[in-house]
């Protein structure tokens, strides 16, 4: 649901509630301003999970908060520029311990830290 300004939008299933065809969305977190490009769940923690876009943001998202998303990492500001991270589309994230690390559009991979939210440019 992309495009014309609508949000797109993550969807987290219980693949164990009933049979693939009758399945429904526990939750669907909808805050990105494009199509969604990748996802990674948290390797030490089950709830927490990011999101990567078209519109150059990584959501991060944690489950037992509800279907807003813990942080923005990247993209526009409301009143021009950039948010610290990447500028062009999210194509590649994986997570391991305390860090996360992003690839983009942009020609960066950025290793961030979860605890402060922080990046630095992988070389």
């Amino acid at each position: 649901m992309s495009g014309g300004g609508k949000k797109d939008c993550v969807c987290v299933y219980d693949v164990n509630s009933g049979p693939f065809e009758t399945l429904r969305p526990q939750t669907v977190y909808w805050e990105h301003d494009d199509i969604i490009t990748c996802v990674a769940a948290h390797t030490n923690d089950g709830n927490l999970f990011f999101s990567g876009s078209k519109d150059s943001t990584i959501k991060l998202w944690d489950k037992r908060v509800g279907n807003t998303s813990a942080a923005t990492m990247g993209g526009m500001l409301a009143g021009g520029g950039f948010r610290p991270g990447h500028t062009q589309m999210i194509t590649c994230i994986d997570t391991f311990d305390h860090t996360f690390v992003s690839a983009g559009l942009d020609e960066k991979i950025l290793v961030w830290d979860i605890r402060m939210m922080t990046s630095s440019t992988a070389q």
